[in-house]
């Protein structure tokens, strides 16, 4: 689930607490991005990034910007 859906529709993160156990200490406000926590948060919410919970497969940030110039490239095709 895309992070800007998950963090509108899921705020308090009730389904992610559901289906993915190893975030359940995580507080909602830190909860839709994981792999942001610092070693003291993984230590007192019992979450180690790496191993109780998997690092980002792709560069998030990187991966949205280019999926955004590539759709906003063929918008200006498509109007010109």
């Amino acid at each position: 689930m895309p992070l800007k859906t998950r963090s509108k529709h899921d705020k308090e993160g009730i389904f992610i607490k559901q289906w993915v156990p190893e975030l359940a200490a995580v507080p909602p406000h830190l909860l839709h991005e994981p792999w942001k926590l610092s070693l003291i948060e993984q230590r007192l919410y019992h979450c180690e990034i790496g191993t109780d919970y998997p690092f980002p497969i792709v560069p998030i940030e990187e991966t949205r910007r280019h999926a955004s110039d590539a759709i906003w490239s063929v918008r200006k095709k498509n109007t010109c």
